[in-house]
């Protein structure tokens, strides 16, 4: 809980100079505070390990909703959620597992909600919805210790996973479909365990089914893509005669034949 508050302190602090009074901003600030907390709630409560499997069960609900309405693909979003689910090392579902699923359907509610801001918001503005996160979550601090590890984690977890990285998640977001962009950001579990394993971590056949599973989601979500069409401007029939200089007056006309001319009355 320690880490949550000061994670949202600092995001907000970071992002107070893009906060604007705006009631739709202040909804997806609603959405933002209970994201926080049911995360760590989730990892406290069934592990770390099986609260980040759920966690990306947000691609599954973002592209159900898409789906509902017509718009993107359902298999590039169900290949990342079984790809997260073995990258975690296929962890065994336990009594209190529902718990896990809070912040994977409130995750899913941000992209949702952001995508329909973006329509008339700028990215920088939807940072200010951090600043009514933390007036939301002002009662935790009765709660709260005064801790320096906490305090540093949740430095470094409000400024750069918080507002450096949804600022560039809603740049993106901005100009992609939801659906895409949640199974793209599946690519955070798999950049994190090829930095462990770069580091020396050992990944097993499940791990590496994972990850080949993400990748083949990333795929199929950019071929699902809608081409839009270019227009490539007319070929011209290149003449070498275009790369010459002009002919003098003087050159008979038999020779300068097949040559630009030069205007009348030039010298």
């Amino acid at each position: 809980m320690d880490i949550s508050f000061y994670r949202m302190l600092f995001a907000a602090l970071s992002s107070a100079p893009f906060f604007r009074l705006r009631r739709e901003l202040a909804a997806l600030g609603a959405l933002y505070a209970p994201f926080y907390v049911s995360y760590v709630l989730s990892v406290n409560t069934v592990g770390i390990t099986l609260a980040v499997a759920f966690l990306y069960t947000a691609p599954a609900w973002v592209s159900l909703w898409e789906r509902l309405r017509g718009r993107g693909s359902l298999l590039p979003a169900a290949l990342s959620v079984a790809g997260v689910y073995l990258l975690s090392g296929a962890p065994r579902l336990e009594g209190n597992f529902f718990i896990a699923l809070a912040p994977g359907l409130l995750y899913a509610g941000v992209i949702i909600y952001s995508k329909e801001l973006l329509k008339r918001r700028s990215p920088e503005e939807l940072l200010g919805a951090n600043v009514y996160a933390f007036i939301y979550a002002m009662p935790m601090t009765l709660f709260v210790d005064p801790d320096a590890r906490a305090l540093l984690s949740g430095a470094y977890l409000g400024v750069v996973c918080t507002t450096l990285a949804y600022l560039l998640f809603y740049s993106g977001l901005r100009e992609l479909p939801a659906w895409y962009a949640s199974v793209a950001a599946t690519l955070e579990p798999t950049l994190a365990s090829l930095w462990g394993a770069l580091l020396g971590e050992r990944l097993g056949p499940l791990e590496l089914s994972g990850l080949a599973l993400i990748l083949t989601s990333q795929l199929l979500a950019t071929f699902s893509l809608p081409r839009t069409r270019t227009r490539t401007p007319p070929r011209t029939r290149f003449r070498i005669h275009t790369l010459l200089p002009p002919s003098p007056p003087w050159l008979p006309a038999r020779i300068s034949r097949g040559r630009p001319q030069a205007p009348r009355g030039s010298s």
